[in-house]
């Protein structure tokens, strides 16, 4: 039997994409735990070996940089991969300048 060595947390707000990237990850030999909101995500217990969150950029009520900046806040060093629709080029800019984890003047 193989053993899953990884866990993805996919954060998204629309279940299509929850649930694609779930089974898109699930094949790839990675556990997948999906979330459909930050808030959601933050109130529960997370591994911080082996792991990463996947995110939207845009959701009602936050955004993937809140989601940095809790995780960040929390003590967590979880990578986190910033996914968006737009392409807005500020967002790209914010999100490549924010680095592996946030420094005091991001946050």
């Amino acid at each position: 039997m193989n053993k899953r060595q990884c866990l993805v947390y996919v954060i998204d707000d629309d279940a299509a994409v929850r649930k694609a990237l779930g089974r898109l990850l699930r094949a790839g030999n990675c556990d997948a735990e999906t979330f459909a909101s930050p808030e959601e995500f933050l109130a529960g217990p997370r591994r911080e070996e082996n792991a990463c969150i996947v995110t939207d950029l845009r959701m009602p009520g936050s955004t993937g940089f809140d989601l940095q900046k809790q995780i960040a806040l929390c003590g967590s060093r979880l990578p986190i991969i910033v996914l968006s629709a737009s392409g807005r080029r500020t967002d790209r800019e914010r999100a490549a300048n924010w680095g592996p984890w946030p420094s005091s003047e991001n946050r």
